[in-house]
C-alpha cells in the first residue's frame, strides 16, 4: 500500500524518533556569527544540531560529534 507522502514522512518520523528540520541561511560575511533557540515545549528536546558547509556525505545517524572548542 502507497502512502501519501506526509503520512510516509509521519510514518518514518515516528519509526526512527526523529524529526529533521533543515533551514538555509544566507551569511553575507566573514566574522562572528550567533545561532539562537528558545524552548516554546518542555516535552521537545534539541539532541543534535548540525551546521553544513558542504561536502559532508549524508549519513542516518549525521555527523559525528565535533571536538568542543570552548565554552563562554
Amino acid at each position: 500500500m502507497e502512502l501519501p507522502p506526509s503520512l510516509e514522512a509521519w510514518n518514518r518520523s515516528v519509526s526512527d524518533e526523529i524529526k529533521i528540520i533543515s533551514s538555509r541561511f544566507h551569511i553575507s560575511g566573514p566574522g562572528k556569527h550567533s545561532l539562537y533557540f528558545w524552548r516554546v515545549d518542555p516535552g521537545v528536546d534539541l539532541q543534535k544540531l548540525v551546521i553544513r558547509f558542504g561536502g559532508e556525505k549524508q549519513s542516518y545517524l549525521g555527523p559525528p560529534e565535533s571536538p568542543r572548542l570552548g565554552t563562554r
